[in-house]
């Protein structure tokens, strides 16, 4: 790695920190590597909200718009997505590439009912007694 490039990492890393203590949230937890194995760069989020509003979306555009080179996939389970299209029942995938974030389709899950869940919680049998 040459060192413009790695002093121009080093910059995006410490603006995304930045960035990132005035605009995250509890709900969001986020790690990023600077250096893993052979990787530089390497982010790593988890958001479990039950409702879109949440800086996840503002994040991927900072990384979008800051981090041209960036890259990467973010499967989102949304049940109230219902008001393009109904996807109450798949994932959607959020794609990082070329300064853009993408929504496409989800390829390899398909409908989370019947492929992961057998059926809607509310629909499963319960014990009578629980012991």
């Amino acid at each position: 790695m040459n060192e413009a490039v790695r002093k121009a990492d080093e910059t995006l890393w410490a603006d995304f920190r930045e960035w990132m203590t005035t605009n995250s949230s509890p709900t969001l937890l986020w790690i990023l590597h600077e250096h893993h194995n052979n990787h530089d760069g390497v982010l790593q989020v988890f958001l479990s909200r039950n409702h879109r509003g949440s800086p996840f979306w503002d994040m991927l555009t900072w990384i979008a718009e800051h981090g041209k080179g960036s890259y990467g996939l973010f499967y989102v389970k949304d049940d109230e997505d219902t008001d393009r299209e109904d996807f109450s029942n798949v994932f959607r995938v959020h794609r990082i590439m070329s300064g853009r974030v993408d929504e496409l389709a989800d390829p390899f899950f398909g409908p989370i009912i019947p492929n992961l869940e057998p059926t809607h919680p509310w629909d499963r049998d319960a014990p009578d007694e629980i012991e």
